[in-house]
Order: structure tokens, then C-alpha cells, then sequence
């Protein structure tokens, strides 16, 4: 069977555009963040648009990073954003924590 590249797909140009994203939304709505084991959990403020924003973030990185683990879910007050990886791929993790920190 054969393994799943453990890279970003995007160039490093479209990478600097979905980071800025990923910061945007944090200074927009971000209400916590905080490492769990192997997982990264984001939490944003459910706003008109914020459920929607992070659902389209998730989905994108899905494609371009196959080997991380995104789920969103949501409560009436918040969004989660819960991504996970294998401990090899650690940097990932640690790079989405920064991401929404500022």
C-alpha cells in the first residue's frame, strides 16, 4: 500500500495566503487555543459567517495536508476546529497553534 506524501501540497506563496487566512479568522473570532496531546483545538466565537469560514478553511487544508485529521464542530455559542496529526508530524500542530495565536 502506498503512504500518503506527509507535505503541504500548496506552493509557498498559496501557504503565506492560507496562513494569513488562518490569522484573520483568529483576530476576528478566535476565543481560545490549546494543545492536546496530538491535536490542536481552536475555538471561534459563532458569529454570522465564522461556522462557515472555518467549515471552508477545514475542508481546503484537507486537501492540500491529507495527512492531518480536521474536524469542525459547533455549539450555539462556538466553533472547534480540532486538528490532529501522528506525533511525527508534530511541527504541523505546533505551526496551526502559532497560526492562531497572532
Amino acid at each position: 500500500m502506498d503512504e500518503l506524501p506527509k507535505s503541504c501540497s500548496l506552493t509557498p506563496s498559496e501557504g503565506s495566503e492560507r496562513a494569513a487566512e488562518f490569522r484573520a479568522l483568529a483576530r476576528h473570532a478566535l476565543r481560545s487555543r490549546e494543545l492536546v496531546g496530538e491535536r490542536v483545538l481552536l475555538r471561534y466565537d459563532r458569529q454570522p459567517a465564522v461556522a462557515d469560514a472555518v467549515e471552508d478553511l477545514a475542508r481546503r487544508e484537507r486537501e492540500c495536508c491529507p495527512f492531518l485529521e480536521l474536524e469542525v464542530s459547533a455549539s450555539a455559542s462556538e466553533v472547534t476546529l480540532a486538528i490532529g496529526a501522528a506525533p511525527e508530524d508534530r511541527a504541523a500542530l505546533d505551526a496551526f497553534y502559532e497560526l492562531a495565536g497572532g
